[in-house]
Parts: C-alpha cells; structure tokens; sequence
C-alpha cells in the first residue's frame, strides 16, 4: 500500500486535492480514492427566541411558530449525534371550576433534559411547534376549562384538566397533562399523565387533581386542589379548599430561557374553592405561578390568572356570581441542540 503522506505532497505524478466548501458550521473532510465526500456540519436553525449556552444553541417559544432546521450529519459528538435536540414542551394550564370549584391541572410537561437518552431525532425541514393556551376562566356553576395541548415533532404534551364545579351532584375533574380537582359531594379528581406516556428517556407528565370530601355536607366542603407536575392536589375539607400540587424543575439553571421569568419550575396546580358564605380559606396555589382558590376574605375576586408561558392551573371560584377562576397559563416549548 503506497504512503498516504506522499501522495499529498506536490509533485509530477500527483494531484491537488480540493476541499469541498462547507455549508454551514461544519469542517472539510478529505475523500481519498472515491472523491469528496459530503461536509460533516453541525445542526443549524431558525425559530423563536434563539439565544447560546456554551457549545448549544437554544430556541424558546413562548407562542406558536416553526422550527426551520438543517439537520447536522457527520461523526457522532461525545454527548449525541449531531441530529438530536434536546426538548421541553409544557402544555397550557386548565381553569379551575366554579361555586366552591376544585382547581384546575397544570399542563403536561415533557422534557428530556434530566436525560441524556431522552435526545429526539430530528431530519431537515420546517417543524411546526404549537404552543397550547391555558383553558379559559369561568363563573358561577361553570365547570373548569382544559389547557390546549403543547406539540413539537413527534412530542406532545397534554393540557391539564379544568376543575369541578360544586353543584348538589359529584362533579369529576377533568383528566389532563395534569388532572384537575373534583367538586361538589364526592367529586373524584381527574387523573394526571393522561394519556399515559409510555417514552423511558421522559417521565410522567403530571399527577391527578384532588377530591371533594363529602357527601355529608359536601356541598360546602372546599374542592380539591388541581394536581402538578411534580405532585398530586390536595383533598378539600368542611373549612378549606384543597391545596394545589406544586409544578415541576424541567431543566438545569444554566440554560437561559427568554420571557420565562426567574423561575426553573413549571405546570402548578390550582388551589380549590370554599363557600365564602359560611367561612373557610380556599386552597394554597402549588407553585409555579399557579393562582389560589377564592376565599370568603374576597369572595368576588378572580382567583388570578396563570402567568404566561407557565402551564399553571387556576383556583377553583368561591360563590359569589361576580367572581371567575381565571385563565389557565399558557405553555412554552424550548429546543437546544450543538451548534459548533
């Protein structure tokens, strides 16, 4: 076999090997005997707000949009291949329900960032990313609305479920991303990380809402708390509401996340409603920016809304019929991926 290092060099027998111009961040590589091969490049992309962390870029979207990729080809990095981006898709909050409503449900969150295997394959085009909105706030006997769902390629995040509302009969939460609280006697909470999801490299996406005691006296007993992505909602009782479960860390403090504020947690639950007629507190708000159930201190007060972009639950409403539960937040999708 002749000596590589010869045929480099100038001389009458040889050839000047050219290097093919690259497209994008990448570097050339020599094809020997078979011509030049394709330049090895790292992924490049447009879409939303796009901001750097050491050797990532990453793209935050506070609203729905489109991912525009080249896709990287070429030898496999230490730490994935140069086709794979890291995600977190946070679904919008639900609303808590009305006349002692129990909370409403974070949003679901999914993330592969607390996992290295948790990398999504992605192939050059236009990705659209849909960004879901908290579900809306509601009045006097209106049961909670769900949170729209948070999609980014192959990934979507369930909105979490809306309250219930405390009438004379059990009122169910809804089922969502995370579930939202029951009301009214008996009223079970709905189930959380529905549906199931089934991906190893990512974990539940939420946690079930909780319950309205009853059903001897019932009627008045508090709702349950709406449940979040890292833990269930409390039950309500005679005095109070049921606290909301707290949302979730989705990814380490060192990413910079434009418009999400200081906080490194997500998808809180409401707190229930209590009857602001005979007294009682409604629940605390998990965390994350979730609003608290009404109380007889303000009973005709809104309970807040979620903050934007936070996948937050509502409180659940008391009774008098000027108040509402307020909006569900609205959710978030950030993409990160090596760029040099």
């Amino acid at each position: 076999m002749g000596d590589i290092k010869n045929k480099l060099t100038s001389g009458k027998n040889t050839k000047n090997i050219k290097l093919k111009k690259g497209k994008s961040f990448g570097y050339q590589v020599l094809g020997f005997g078979g011509g030049d091969r394709e330049v090895a490049r790292f992924t490049s992309a447009t879409g939303g707000s796009i901001t750097e962390c050491g050797n990532y870029k990453i793209h935050t979207f506070t609203s729905s949009g489109c991912f525009v990729v080249e896709a990287g080809n070429g030898p496999t990095f230490p730490d994935g291949g140069p086709n794979k981006v890291d995600y977190l898709i946070v679904a919008g909050g639900g609303s808590g329900g009305g006349d002692r409503g129990g909370g409403g449900g974070g949003g679901g969150v999914r993330s592969s960032f607390p996992n290295a295997c948790g990398h999504l394959v992605i192939c050059s085009g236009t990705i659209p990313v849909t960004v879901g909105a908290g579900g809306a706030g509601q009045g006097d006997n209106g049961h909670g609305a769900v949170g729209a769902n948070s999609v980014f390629s192959s990934i979507t995040s369930t909105g979490g479920g809306g309250g219930g509302v405390g009438t004379s009969n059990a009122s169910p939460g809804n089922p969502g991303g995370s579930g939202g609280a029951g009301a009214g006697p008996s009223g079970n909470g709905g189930a959380g990380n529905s549906p199931p999801v089934s991906d190893p490299a990512t974990p539940s996406q939420g946690n079930g809402g909780g319950v309205n005691p009853g059903p001897i006296g019932g009627l008045r007993a508090g709702g349950g708390g709406g449940g979040g992505a890292g833990s269930e909602g409390g039950s309500g009782s005679p005095s109070a509401g049921g606290n909301g479960g707290n949302g979730s860390s989705a990814f380490p403090t060192g990413i910079a996340v434009p418009g999400l504020g200081s906080s490194r947690e997500f998808s809180g639950g409401g707190g229930g409603g209590r009857d602001g007629r005979t007294g009682g507190n409604g629940g605390s708000a998990g965390s994350a920016g979730a609003s608290a159930g009404q109380s007889a201190a303000s009973p005709s007060t809104p309970t807040g809304n979620g903050p934007a972009n936070s996948g937050s639950g509502t409180g659940g409403r008391g009774t008098d019929p000027s108040g509402t539960s307020g909006t569900g937040g609205s959710g978030a999708v950030v993409i990160r991926y090596k760029f040099q």
